[in-house]
């Protein structure tokens, strides 16, 4: 695989605005965590995916939060980790949005 910045480079400036906000975030990740295999999240987000049965937000965020058991960090959100789609995905990041 290209170097992270190179194919994240690569990724968000094509000619199509249409491209893999998955994997994107997971390049940004992959700067504080070198040895991460992108393909393990990328299929967890993927079986999110389709669990969710119409494409209104409430049901993306019912996926995420609920089913996925994605958190928001409330208590500190300048944590740069909220940016690693793997440690939010993992529930390494354990703040609750309540």
């Amino acid at each position: 695989m290209p170097d992270a910045t190179e194919r994240f480079a690569a990724l968000v400036g094509g000619e199509s605005p249409d491209f893999a906000l998955d994997e994107a975030a997971l390049l940004i990740a992959r700067h504080a965590h070198p040895d991460l295999d992108a393909a393990v999240p990328l299929a967890e987000l993927d079986r999110l995916a389709a669990g969710v049965r119409t494409d209104t937000a409430a049901a993306v965020a019912s996926a995420l939060f609920h089913d996925g058991g994605l958190t928001g960090n409330t208590v500190d959100y300048g944590d740069p980790r909220i940016s690693y789609l793997d440690d939010v995905r993992s529930g390494r990041m354990r703040y609750r949005l309540t």
